[in-house]
């Protein structure tokens, strides 16, 4: 009896190594690089119908109307000693900004004319995260209908800052991604004629 036990025994160690031997096939890829993608069409018409999909006001938007609707919502930052409530007003010599959100990453710039110009997004804008780098983009969209310049200065950055600019242009409409180190720091949604880029 003993020597029927360890024959069993033996045999079902056997076929235990040889089972652990054995890998299965992988049903996910090792590796997949995750790259931008961005609905060609629907980024085209957002740019067409002034706006930035993840941003509250789009371009034409009364400054004055929307900043009644900024006083009006809820403050995203509480208790916050240094916040000074849901939005900052910066003067200009030729213009002002609205930045607004809990971070201050929406950027709204108007002139004398009291119409909102220009937007900017410094998180995510068309489903681009700010971090995303500049080849990541040229794929999503299609580099060879952009125009691409270096060491640019504009007002949408803090004063000296360069960076590298890519640009289209949708009739008076434009969107320029803008780049430090070639990663995105600031999506522009503007009239073209309004905010010509150095």
């Amino acid at each position: 009896m003993k020597k029927l036990f360890s024959v069993i025994l033996a045999f079902v160690l056997v076929l235990s190594f040889a089972a652990c031997g054995k890998t299965q096939p992988k049903d996910t890829p090792e590796e997949v690089t995750q790259t931008a993608f961005v609905d060609r069409s629907a980024f085209e018409q957002n740019v067409i119908d002034e706006k930035i999909p993840e941003m509250q006001f789009a371009l034409g938007q009364d400054a004055a109307q929307m900043i009644a609707a900024l006083q009006e919502e809820p403050q995203e930052i509480e208790d916050d000693e240094d916040s000074d409530g849901p939005y900052t007003l910066l003067e200009k010599a030729d213009y002002k900004v609205v930045s607004a959100g809990v971070f201050r990453q929406h950027e709204y710039y108007y002139r004398a004319d009291g119409k909102v110009s220009c937007i900017a997004a410094s998180d995510t804008a068309f489903g681009l995260e700010n971090g995303t780098f500049i080849n990541e983009i040229e794929l999503a969209l299609d580099a060879a209908s952009a125009e691409k310049r270096t060491a640019v200065k504009t007002p949408w950055l803090p004063s000296g800052v360069q960076c590298d600019c890519l640009t289209y242009t949708f009739g008076e409409r434009s969107v320029s991604f803008l780049f430090v180190e070639d990663q995105l720091v600031k999506t522009v949604v503007y009239e073209t004629a309004a905010w010509p880029l150095q």
